[in-house]
């Protein structure tokens, strides 16, 4: 796991279920997990996963914290194992981040496809 990665991040990750992070889902959280070049994401990630955790409550910050990390790694899987094509890839992933009030820049959604199929 790369070092520069949010502490949190390292935290949630470090011991992946194998129920559900075995196979394809656990070699690309790995590939995720260890590039240099998603250090950006994981951080406006939090940045944006903290802002929108006002607008639910029901969860400790932590919690909520851990419960979006998972949910947008498990939605970057699920694009990128039905849309092999760039185009299709980031217009799933795109949905799933307006749905979850995310944002990424296009370069960082391009940079995701790239480490997870290049590995």
């Amino acid at each position: 796991m790369n070092k520069e990665i949010p502490n949190i991040v390292t935290q949630i990750f470090k011991d992946p279920d194998p129920v559900i992070w075995s196979g394809f889902w656990l070699s690309t959280l790995k590939k995720l997990l260890n590039s240099k070049k998603l250090i950006v994401m994981w951080n406006q990630l939090l940045i944006q996963i903290k802002e929108n955790h006002r607008y639910n409550k029901q969860l400790s910050l932590n919690k909520y914290i851990k419960w979006e990390l998972k949910a947008f790694v498990a939605s970057v899987i699920k694009a990128s194992e039905s849309n092999t094509n760039e185009t299709l890839f980031k217009d799933a992933l795109r949905d799933y981040m307006m749905i979850k009030g995310l944002k990424l820049d296009e370069r960082i959604i391009r940079t995701i496809l790239k480490e997870i199929n290049d590995h």
